[in-house]
């Protein structure tokens, strides 16, 4: 009561309880990234002067933003089907603390159309969350096969060096240009 955040029966507790029951599926999802990220794109950009929080916003977490995606999406999903310790910390008090489960609970008695209805709109956005995490999908598939075709070798950087398109998704991501990632992934200077 003397930070002014009473968590019994209100708001507050709803986001905490979500958060306790929901944050270990991302929690989960992001350490496997970074244990199995390579760690060579973060030495070439730092190597290239770049600093550490530099390395992580502009190196790791392009690296790892497929997983990250993926976690929030999987915590979101567990917060939004949140049913048990919602009701035991902070309650279901209509208009103030209760959640779309817990909605559905209380219609079943009383209105099943409205129980229903809530919960096809339930679905309906887990829906929409599944098609636009497939298409962030798609757009990774294909910035890995760029990188993966730029590991072929030097003809693959005379193919690729100066393409717009492949230098957009280098430059914001890595830090790097097409010429900069090759020369650190072949061991030697390459000239522009």
């Amino acid at each position: 009561d003397a930070t002014g955040f009473v968590l019994p029966f209100s708001t507050w507790g709803v986001v905490l309880a979500n958060t306790f029951v929901a944050m270990p599926f991302l929690v989960i999802t992001v350490e496997g990234a970074l244990s199995s990220v390579d760690r060579r794109p973060e030495a070439a950009a730092a190597s290239l002067g770049a600093s550490p929080l530099t390395v992580f916003r502009r190196v790791t977490l392009p690296m790892i933003a497929p997983s990250l995606r993926a976690g929030i999406v999987l915590a979101w999903a567990r917060a939004l089907g949140e049913f048990g310790a919602t009701v035991t910390f902070a309650g279901n008090l209509q208009g103030r603390t209760q959640t779309l489960p817990l909605a559905v609970f209380v219609s079943l008695d009383a209105n099943r159309d409205a129980a229903i209805a809530i919960s096809l709109l339930m679905v309906v956005v887990s829906v929409v969350v599944l098609v636009a995490l497939g298409l962030a999908h798609h757009e990774y598939a294909f910035y890995r096969q760029t990188l993966e075709r730029m590991r072929g070798g030097f003809v693959a950087f005379i193919n690729l060096a100066g393409d717009p398109v492949v230098e957009r998704l280098l430059a914001p991501r890595f830090g790097l240009t097409v010429a900069e990632y090759l020369a650190f992934e072949h061991g030697r200077d390459v000239l522009v």
